[in-house]
């Protein structure tokens, strides 16, 4: 693997554990390994019908406790209905939403495209047909094309975007 590729999948890995919560990427494993090896534990003592047994057969419970075990597991799936759902909850509360849409252009695509747009306007092209060219070419749509050539000085300047500042001002709503 490239290195370049290498460290945008563990930039990204470690963004998504921030945005659930994490204060880092080693934190994160860190939980993780511990809740996988609890289930793993847990899985293996129950892993085949036989295992289970056994482990039932290990607890000392009174006639009753039996019985309202027994009545209990009438309700099983419920309760995984349930806990599921559970889980999807948190979830959905906790998790950034996923992306909609396709995913943004690359930094270097948005260069491609604003010299293309430029070398088409040097060619004698005007503004417009350069980038309906430019869609053409590059198989994006033109709303597009005019957000990459709209945010061309923002880039460079360190400036946020005019849309950067409507979300930030939209969010706050």
């Amino acid at each position: 693997m490239r290195p370049e590729v290498r460290e945008e999948i563990i930039r990204r890995t470690e963004a998504a554990f921030v945005s659930a919560g994490e204060e880092s990427y080693d934190g994160a494993m860190k939980k993780l390994a511990a809740i996988l090896q609890l289930g793993e534990r847990y899985l293996k003592e129950l892993g085949t019908k036989e295992q289970f047994r056994s482990a039932l057969d290990k607890l000392e419970l009174s006639r009753g406790q039996e019985l309202l075990m027994l009545a209990g597991s009438k309700y099983l799936p419920q309760f995984v209905r349930w806990s599921i759902s559970r889980l999807h909850d948190e979830a959905a509360d906790t998790l950034p939403a996923l992306p909609r849409g396709r995913p943004g252009l690359d930094a270097r695509t948005k260069k491609e495209v604003r010299d293309f747009i430029t070398l088409k306007i040097r060619a004698g092209y005007n503004t417009e047909q350069a980038k309906a060219s430019a869609a053409r070419h590059f198989n994006i749509t033109e709303a597009t094309i005019q957000r990459i050539w709209d945010d061309r000085g923002n880039e460079y300047a360190g400036e946020p975007d005019f849309r950067a500042v409507l979300k930030a001002f939209a969010s706050d709503v």
